[in-house]
């Protein structure tokens, strides 16, 4: 009852900043859902490796917080920064939740904070947040007097938007609803409608056993001797320690005294690499090893029920089957499983495996987690190029999201064979995990192809050629390809996640004249599929100016 009635104090107070009638904001929180919240953030001798709350905007009203004791912990995002919120005794905590920001129509803002804990201390609060809606819509009082800025939506619809956002501890949901933002239709992203692949096979009888028994003669159609030359390849050790792929701590990156510096080394390796290798990134374990698990599992099944999700002649890129045919027929040794997991609304269950029983819900939490990581490296990314975090969030955001797990079995003639070959990645960003520590991948710079050694616990990450465009260039997309192993399979689960402009591939026009031709993108997409079965130059190096 106290925190009602300083909340209706409060409101008040803003409804006269606001210049609208009190009883008009009043009557957005009188009668809604009050929710209570205890929180204890015990001391962890360790606090680099774990938060007490990871970074959200809270999705009610109005949170009023009051400390149990003095430990800090909160911290509040400005600026592209961490500011540490010190409490003053005897005071009260009040934060602008996202529907307050919608009510208001922007004027006042919800942020985005989080917790840390304390080496020796715990820390105890208690929270209120305090619901609103207009007649059950979440939308701004029309009393602003302005065009409205947000879409109106459902409370029940606003509230599955919101959870989902927290899971992903992503962007806000709230952005999706600004008007005038095109590539913000955070449910569905319809800028590849009609789109279809047709160059992927199902995986046959003869191709598993040729997999699975180094003693049978090699099919021809994986017979690419003339692909794998044998010069040309960096061995890395020694004099070429040089060569291996730059390494970026995601530690660094989020400590305001190393920031700066993780900042530029992340654009640098993006600038002259195109890909890192990415430690301490923060994407809980449990998910990793049971997506790894429920990878390693789908492929040790016998074919007949791999091929239950098999991928369909003249569909989609989805289902189980080999990579893109190449333009002469020929195929890689290979076998890999293609899903779309975001956005929600658009994923086809026909093709994700319900074999094993944990597939489903391990790949879920698993592309959410990609998600979350995707939206905190943008930033990172946009800190680097130096334009408005939002304006590169807004190309990925609601866009597709490509979960593609890959097996390249053991060839005993591996130079007749190659697991992936040459080309660069069509999406955005792409985001690779190694089930198990077999190499293979293989990235080329300055003419030599640099085998990359996975650290334990890393992820691998690299520019596509659409996020070399939104960059006007700065960030480069580069070719790679992956060779298979004489005695070990290499297995891998990658993230591709898709971006684009108002469903135009083009460069941020932050980022000064445009280098590239704008193209659209159901466009763009069939022409990059036409350089990866071709395995030609990239397409996208056609498109500058």
């Amino acid at each position: 009852m106290e925190m009602w009635n300083l909340t209706t104090r409060l409101l008040r107070f803003m409804a006269s900043d606001l210049g609208v009638e009190q009883q008009t904001l009043l009557a957005a929180f009188r009668g809604k859902r009050q929710t209570f919240a205890l929180h204890r953030y015990p001391p962890c001798r360790h606090p680099e490796k774990v938060i007490g709350i990871s970074p959200h905007s809270d999705g009610f009203g109005l949170t009023l917080l009051l400390h149990v004791n003095d430990t800090p912990g909160l911290q509040v995002s400005k600026d592209g920064r961490w500011h540490p919120v010190r409490p003053l005794t005897g005071a009260f905590v009040i934060n602008v939740g996202e529907i307050l920001e919608v009510l208001t129509n922007g004027h006042y803002k919800s942020v985005f904070h989080r917790v840390v804990v304390n080496t020796k201390r715990g820390r105890a609060t208690i929270v209120v947040f305090q619901d609103a809606c207009i007649n059950g819509v979440v939308k701004p009082l029309p009393e602003i007097g302005e065009p409205p800025r947000y879409r109106a939506i459902g409370k029940s619809e606003y509230f599955k938007g919101h959870t989902i956002e927290v899971l992903g501890q992503g962007e806000r949901f709230i952005d999706t609803l600004k008007k005038g933002d095109q590539s913000s239709d955070w449910s569905l992203d319809k800028s590849m409608e009609g789109v279809k692949v047709v160059n992927r096979d199902i995986i046959t009888e003869d191709a598993a056993m040729a997999f699975a028994d180094h003693h049978l003669q090699i099919p021809d159609r994986y017979v690419r001797s003339g692909e794998v030359p044998a010069t040309g390849v960096v061995i890395v050790g020694g004099d070429y320690d040089s060569s291996e792929l730059p390494v970026v701590d995601m530690a660094r990156l989020l400590d305001p005294e190393h920031r700066e510096e993780e900042i530029a080394w992340l654009g640098s390796a993006c600038r002259s690499w195109g890909f890192f290798q990415l430690i301490n990134h923060g994407v809980d374990e449990a998910v990793i090893q049971k997506m790894k698990d429920s990878t390693v599992n789908f492929f040790e099944l016998p074919l007949e029920d791999k091929n239950a999700v098999a991928v369909r002649p003249g569909g989609t890129d989805e289902g189980f089957g080999h990579h893109f045919r190449s333009s002469a027929g020929k195929l890689d040794w290979a076998e890999n499983l293609i899903v779309e997991t975001q956005p929600f609304q658009q994923r086809n269950l026909e093709f994700w495996p319900s074999n094993p029983p944990t597939f489903r819900d391990s790949i879920d939490k698993y592309a959410m987690e990609m998600s979350n990581l995707t939206m905190r490296l943008l930033r990172l990314m946009a800190s680097d190029l130096g334009v408005e975090h939002e304006t590169l969030l807004a190309a990925f955001r609601g866009k597709r999201q490509i979960t593609a797990l890959h097996h390249y079995p053991p060839c005993h003639h591996p130079e007749k064979v190659i697991g992936i070959t040459p080309h660069s990645d069509g999406f955005g960003l792409t985001l690779l995990l190694q089930v198990n520590d077999t190499p293979g991948l293989q990235v080329s710079k300055d003419g030599r192809w640099h085998p990359v050694r996975p650290l334990p616990g890393a992820l691998i990450i690299n520019v596509g050629e659409t996020l070399e465009v939104l960059t006007n260039g700065h960030y480069k997309s580069v070719f790679h390809r992956v060779v298979v192993d004489t005695k070990r399979s290499r297995v891998t689960i990658v993230v591709f996640q898709d971006a684009c402009i108002d469903g135009v591939v083009k460069p941020l026009p932050e980022l000064g004249e445009p280098r590239y031709h704008a193209i659209g993108k159901s466009e763009y997409f069939k022409d990059h599929i036409t350089e990866v079965v071709g395995q030609g130059e990239r397409f996208i190096d056609t498109l500058k100016k």
